[in-house]
This record gives structure tokens, sequence and C-alpha cells, in this order.
């Protein structure tokens, strides 16, 4: 026990290309308690179990100083889910309500599946993408609207700031199709429901969420009032089901998976502790202990820092088609270690070297490069 109060723990997790986990921290004699997950109502789906879902998000200072905050869809089914007019058969024609909760217009009650910007004091910056329509829509829903930065995001784990470019990057997670690494642009719209994954990929979107039995019973969105059978059948039909705010943009992913491998916290290494060669990459964690106990994915940037760099041809699309669900075909180039479990967030430590936190082991892994110890 050391006089911080926190014990120690070696850990045989191996990794990659010279580089090697230090140890664990935890309190030491601290319990672990975990409470169970709210259970809303059943939202107007009628065999729709008790759930909350999709609540949370990560916290970040942007390089601009500004707050960003990023939560997910909350099993909502409104227009910042791309359902303008609520749960209908597409998504459009007379607006519905959504649920006992109101809806589908993003008042408090629907205000997820978004990056929101704001300032350190928790007022809005007047430079939001959204901010002059908001202030004409006005209210509730005007005020929540300004507050945006990019939305149609179905849920999200990990949300990191690029050192090198001030950028800002988020994974999202789809359902049973691809799940994403994405650049937060200024207005973006991600396009769930609609669309997930490469817009050109869409028919795969609705072929696997509609056969698809990953831990289900049948084939679903989870939310079960608006199903996959409703998808559309084409980019340009999706593109024109978007709900699209004044100066919003849709944006393809930077890279995606085929079927979900479920990432989860990420974060870049601003640092050169671990040699020069992984200064500014980004590292990714998974929120499920499988495969490989828990990957670790390193991904390096273009130059302009705005696309991921490959090497593997099979990655030439940005696309890892992988076979099936948690399944490493196409990303074996991708991993740089193993046995994390479940990873929540990764972040540079003061000493330069990247710390890796698991929240299913408890502990906090730091990595360092063996020829520098």
């Amino acid at each position: 026990m050391s006089e911080s109060g926190f014990a120690s723990c070696s850990t045989a997790a191996p990794t990659h290309l010279g580089l090697a986990p230090s140890s664990c921290h935890r309190p030491g004699n601290l319990p672990c308690t975990r409470t169970a997950a709210p259970v809303p109502p059943n939202q107007n789906d009628a065999s729709q179990p008790e759930r909350g879902n999709h609540d949370g998000g990560v916290i970040r200072f942007g390089a601009d100083g500004k707050l960003y905050i990023i939560v997910g869809d909350l099993g909502r089914r409104g227009r910042l889910q791309n359902l303008p007019s609520g749960p209908t058969e597409t998504g459009l024609g007379s607006v519905a309500a959504d649920d006992q909760f109101g809806g589908p217009e993003p008042g408090n009650a629907h205000f997820s599946g978004a990056i929101l910007r704001l300032n350190a004091d928790g007022t809005t910056p007047s430079d939001n993408p959204f901010f002059t329509i908001g202030a004409a829509i006005g209210g509730q829903v005007g005020d929540n609207i300004q507050r945006l930065f990019c939305y149609g995001i179905r849920n999200s784990f990990g949300m990191a700031i690029d050192p090198l470019s001030g950028n800002l990057w988020f994974q999202e997670n789809g359902e049973d199709a691809f799940d994403e690494l994405n650049l937060a642009r200024p207005g973006m719209n991600s396009g769930w429901i609609q669309i997930i994954g490469p817009l050109q990929r869409l028919a795969e979107y609705k072929q696997i969420e509609t056969t698809s039995l990953h831990h289900e019973d049948f084939p679903n969105l989870q939310q079960l009032r608006w199903p996959p059978e409703r998808l559309a059948d084409t980019p340009v039909q999706a593109l024109s089901r978007l709900f699209t705010l004044p100066g919003a943009h849709y944006s393809d992913p930077e890279f995606s998976w085929k079927h979900v491998l479920a990432p989860a916290g990420i974060g870049f290494l601003n640092s050169r502790a671990l040699g020069p060669q992984f200064f500014g990459d980004l590292f990714v964690g998974f929120s499920v202990p499988e495969p490989l106990g828990g990957p670790l994915f390193r991904f390096q940037l273009t130059g302009n820092r705005r696309k991921i760099a490959v090497d593997d041809p099979r990655l030439e699309d940005r696309v890892a088609d992988n076979l099936t669900f948690h399944e490493m075909t196409e990303s074996e180039s991708l991993v740089i270690g193993r046995d994390f479990g479940v990873i929540s967030d990764i972040q540079t430590g003061p000493n330069g070297n990247l710390f890796v936190i698991s929240l299913d082991k408890g502990a906090i892994y730091e990595i360092f490069s063996l020829k520098r110890k």
C-alpha cells in the first residue's frame, strides 16, 4: 500500500511493438458498488422491456476551451434520431408523438443522440452551428437546438481531442451493424437511425438489422416501435428522410466495422514517451471483453489529421468487413494489446505514458516503452 492509499497489482496483459502494461492501481479496501439502470415505462412499445439505455457519454473540454458533451439517443425516436415526424412508417408525413414523454421535437425529454457544445460556465456559444436557427425557433426547443454541435448519434462511450489538430473525434455504437469512428464536424448529422456506416453500405445495414439475432429473440433496433423493416432501400431515399436543420450536413464515418465489435473508450497519445512513431496516434478500447479478452487498437491518422491512415489493403475502404459480431477479420493489423477487458477511457499521463482504464477489471493500466525503462 502506498502513502496515497492506492494499491498496485501486476498484470500479464501482453502488448505488441515493444510496449508493456506496467501496473494497475485501484483504491485499497474500497468496495465497488453498482446500481441498476433506471426502468422508464414502456415508451409506447407494447412489448418493450423496461430498461434505460444509451443514457450517458463523455465530457471533454476542447482545444477551443468549450465543453463538449455526448449523449446517446435515450431510446427516443424523434427528430434528432432523423425521424422528422416521429416514429411513422418512414419518419415523414403527419407528425406523431414519440412516446409518453412527448416528441418528436427536441424538447428537454427528447434532447438526445447528440454532441452539445457549451461555454465553460454552461452558457451557449454564439458561434455554435445552429445558434441562429435556434434563436429563431425560440423556447425550450430553440434553446436546445442552439446547444447542438452534432446530432443523429445512436450511442457513444468514447470521445477525444486530437492534440495535433484540436479536432474532436468520437466513436458511435451501432445496433448490430456498423460501429463507427467519426471526426465531429460542426453541424454534422451522423445519420442514425436512417443511416449507420457508410451511406453506400445502406443495403448491408438493412440486411443485417432485419435478419440478425444478436442477443435478441427477433430482429429489431432495440426500440420496437420503429423496426428495421422501415429502413430505406436506397441511399437517396435515406438522405431524403433525414431531419436537416439549416446548415446541417451528413458525413460518412472515417472508419467502421461491418458487424459490431463494440468500441468504447478512445484516446490520443499526446507524447513521444512510447517512441515518436506513436505520437498523435488514436487508441481504441472496447465495451465487451471479447475477442482477445478486450483488445486495444491503434489507429494512425493521415497528414491532414482528418482521415484514418491504413496499411492493410483490405482497409482501403475504411471498413473492416468482419464476418460476424465481435469477430476480428480485417482488424488484425490494428491490434496492439489484449486482455484489457472493458475499456472506459484512455489518457496520456503526466509522465507521457498511456493509461488505460478497465471497467470490469477495476484497474488502470499504464503502458510504457520497454526500451525507455
